[in-house]
């Protein structure tokens, strides 16, 4: 019985009669067999993809959920050029219709296309690219944003592991941590920012590492990251927060602050010390840290 319901539908859509829209429209959010919902849509495209388009952007703001589910399995059928009425979806209040919408986007080629605006030299195309990809983000899609910490081009590569932290993908961690060995400086600034956002564990020894990088935001960077870490994880890094402190700007001077507070036994030399900083903000850390 399927079957016929399919042929029918495919011949509906050959005969190109604007009657059978109707119809098929009817079969494409109704019918109880996927195969022919799906034949259906097809068929309504091949008659008037237009016309087909606005029943489905009414169909998502009906407020059963599965007959928006339907009108999106409806859209991904169709293939149209237009997938606003699948960004339109992205923000529904069911979180299934939002997971549906972003996975039909994903297999569209969307997140692609996406992606490849991160990196484009227009500021404003890349602003836009960068919401619209947290949208995607939210909607279910980190798994497959997190895959492109690997991009060619840097800018996309900053972009997207600024995207991890942004939407708190813990799975993002293993791919945030090899971003501190990237080539290039800013990915690696990036990267020991959004460690520090989801604060992961695992990555201290290469953080120290980084307190020693040639560029200042990235040692910035990672002695801030480092702020999350307990006294007893940073136990064998005296010497290396010391030539930090003793190396780095402001930033960086009051990030080791933070981090020799704790250390009981050998704090008081640094922290005295500090109350002849240059800097007014490292001198008031440095007092805070001795009067508690």
């Amino acid at each position: 019985l399927d079957l016929v319901r399919v042929a029918s539908a495919d011949a509906l859509g050959s005969i190109r009669d604007p009657r059978a829209l109707a119809p098929l429209m009817q079969a494409a959010l109704r019918d109880p067999a996927s195969v022919v919902r799906s034949q259906a849509a097809v068929a309504a495209a091949q008659l008037s993809g237009a016309e087909a388009a606005n029943v489905l952007l009414s169909a998502l703001r009906d407020p059963d959920y599965a007959t928006r589910l339907r009108a999106l399995e409806a859209f991904e059928s169709m293939q149209l050029e237009d997938l606003t009425p699948l960004e339109t979806a992205l923000s529904d209040d069911n979180l299934e219709v939002q997971r549906r919408a972003a996975l039909a986007l994903e297999r569209s080629g969307y997140l692609e296309r996406l992606v490849e605006q991160l990196g484009a030299a227009a500021r404003t195309q890349r602003t836009a690219a960068y919401a619209k990809l947290l949208q995607l983000g939210r909607a279910g899609l980190t798994d497959s944003i997190t895959g492109r910490l690997r991009h060619e081009q840097m800018g996309v590569r900053v972009a997207i592991a600024r995207a991890c932290a942004e939407l708190r993908a813990p799975r993002a961690g293993p791919s945030l941590i090899a971003a501190l060995e990237d080539p290039a400086w800013p990915v690696r600034a990036a990267g020991g920012e959004g460690i520090e956002q989801l604060q992961l564990k695992g990555a201290a020894g290469a953080l120290l590492g980084l307190l020693a990088d040639p560029e200042e935001s990235v040692r910035e960077a990672a002695a801030s990251a480092l702020t999350v870490y307990a006294p007893s994880e940073l136990a064998a890094s005296d010497e290396q927060l010391r030539m930090a402190y003793d190396n780095g700007s402001v930033p960086i001077r009051l990030a080791v602050l933070s981090l020799w507070a704790g250390r009981s036994s050998t704090a008081q030399p640094l922290l005295v010390e500090a109350l002849r900083d240059p800097s007014e903000a490292v001198r008031l850390r440095a007092i805070g840290a001795l009067s508690q």
